[in-house]
This record gives structure tokens, sequence and C-alpha cells, in this order.
């Protein structure tokens, strides 16, 4: 199989036509099932061609169920230039500012799903490393990858505040990269027992609320309920600042009746 005859098929898999798609489908399914090397290989191809081709989002979906063991145990196979490919093009991917909104959560998700089984193995060390330089080329693919990482363990923030902390600095400081931060200094503030310095960035989120866009709101405001449900002295330090602007959302022109509603329900808890 080529790189062409798998583009060709993953586009047919999703063919409105239901013989053509099945028959596309049981194509892929055999010949992982024949050679699995050869076609995540060509998955990892397909994620990195540039232009980036129509075809990716069915690599990152078969990609995602290799991650999650669905198809087979990518650490069995015992090939170390595999699995350093592996790793250069799953990052190599993340890097880019191409994909599709959906795409890239559901690839910067399924990258420590990997990374998981060879970390831990004493492969794969300087993981850590690779994803704090991908953010700070302000790649949202990092920061997605990173909150992943924290919540999983993989990267503990103990062992690397500083690094976390930088990265959430230039982060938040980046409108494209500042909601991604906030998920990022969730995932630290729920992952540590010394959030004091995570503390310091209460004064960015309630900038953050002031000026982010009417349309990304429902992101930003269920983020935080969802945090301050589990850090609820987190913000104490900029509890009346928070609330005001919650109480702002709650009244402006053009907002989600439902994101009204928790930002009403947000500002009553922070009283």
């Amino acid at each position: 199989m080529s790189l062409q005859q798998l583009q060709e098929l993953l586009n047919n898999s999703v063919s409105d036509n239901q013989a053509t798609s099945q028959a596309a489908d049981r194509s892929i399914a055999e010949m992982m099932a024949k050679d699995p090397k050869l076609v995540i290989s060509l998955h990892l191809q397909n994620i990195n061609t540039h232009p980036l081709h129509p075809s990716a989002s069915g690599s990152i979906l078969e990609l995602k169920n290799v991650a999650t063991r669905v198809v087979l145990d990518v650490s069995s196979i015992g090939d170390p230039a595999f699995h350093s490919f592996l790793k250069s093009s799953l990052l190599s991917a993340l890097e880019r500012n191409d994909f599709d909104e959906s795409d890239l959560s559901v690839l910067a998700s399924l990258v420590p799903n990997f990374a998981a089984r060879f970390v831990f193995k004493g492969q794969w060390e300087d993981y850590a490393s690779s994803i704090f330089a991908i953010c700070k080329k302000g790649s949202n693919g990092g920061y997605i990858t990173l909150a992943d990482s924290i919540n999983s363990r993989l990267i503990k923030y103990e062992a690397n505040s500083a690094e976390i902390n930088q990265i959430l600095e230039k982060g938040f400081s980046n409108p494209k990269t500042s909601i991604n931060s906030l998920s990022v200094l969730i995932a630290a503030a729920n992952n540590t027992e010394n959030d004091a310095d995570l503390k310091a960035f209460g004064p960015t989120i309630v900038k953050l609320l002031s000026v982010c866009p009417t349309g990304d709101l429902n992101t930003v405001v269920s983020k935080l309920s969802e945090f301050l449900t589990s850090k609820k002295g987190f913000f104490d330090s900029v509890k009346t600042g928070l609330s005001n602007e919650l109480v702002k959302i709650s009244q402006k022109q053009g907002v989600l009746a439902r994101v009204k509603r928790i930002a009403t329900a947000l500002a009553d808890q922070l009283k």
C-alpha cells in the first residue's frame, strides 16, 4: 500500500455510498492486521503532508484507535527506528496550525496515550522537553497535549513548575493560545499540592474574561465552572474582580443563555 492508496481509501471510507464506505474500511482493517507498522507509518506521513490532505482527519481517527489500543498495542512493535519515526511525526504534526480545531484536539489528546507506553519504559525520555518546546512556539496542539499530559501525570507540575509557568505567561499573552493556556493552568492546579505560584495567574484570568470574544465565552466559562468546583479557593485573591466580570458576561448581549446562567451561578458562588 502506498500513501496515495491510503488517502483514496480514507476518502472512500466517508463516502455516502455505503458499499464503497464499507469496502474501504474493510481494506484498511485488513492491511492494518497484515502490516500494522506500514499502515501506521502511512497515517503519520498523511498528517504531515504539505499542504494538508483532506484525508488527514481519517488518519487522525485511525491513529486514535491505535492510541487507545483498539487495534493493537503499538509498543509491541519492537523496532527502535519505527518508535523514533512515530515520535518525531506526532510531535511535528502538533506544530501545525492548519488542522481543523476538532482534528487538532483529537490529535493532541492522543499523543500522551502513545507516549505513556514508551516514557515509562525509559524511551522518549525527552518527551516533556519536546512538548515544552512546541508550546513555546505558540502551537495550540502543544498546549492541549501539555494539559492532557499533566492530567495523566505523564508530566508533573512539581518537577517542571518553572517551565510550565513560563509557558503559561507566554500563552496567556497571546489571544490565539490563551484559552488552551487556561486548560494547562487548570490541569496544573488540579494535579499539585503546591499551587501558590499558579494562583498568581488569578489576575490574568480576570483579564481573559474581560477581553474574551463572545464566541469563546462558552468554552472559557465552562472550564472555569468545572475548575471552581474542584478548587474553590483558587481565586480568593481576585474574587471581587472575577465576580464582576462574570456579572458583566451574564448581562452581555449575544451571549448564549446557558453561558449567562453559568456566569450568574459562578458570580454568586464567589460572593
